[in-house]
């Protein structure tokens, strides 16, 4: 099997999902363990409520991404936009 999540809070330290490495490397395992191949990690960005730390998120990504390729997972980066009332993007 090689499923794909498309909507996922698991890159750490970024907002309101994994908070750390650690917890993050565990759940790599267990995507692997029932079928998972791709991963594509939605930090929240422009959210009024939800606190993200927006510096941290290409570095993330990149650490996110290596330890997911030792467990044979492919990670793609995209983001949850809150576009709310905005008649563009911020």
């Amino acid at each position: 099997m090689n499923l794909l999540d498309l909507h996922s809070h698991i890159l750490f330290d970024v907002d309101h999902g994994v908070q750390d490495r650690k917890l993050y490397r565990a759940l790599l395992l267990e995507y692997r363990k029932y079928g998972f191949g791709t991963l594509v990690l939605t930090p929240h960005v422009f959210h009024p409520t939800v606190k993200t730390k927006v510096a941290n998120i290409r570095e993330n990504f990149r650490l996110a991404s290596e330890d997911a390729a030792k467990v044979g997972i492919r990670t793609i980066l995209g983001a949850e936009l809150y576009l709310g009332s905005q008649l563009e993007v911020k």
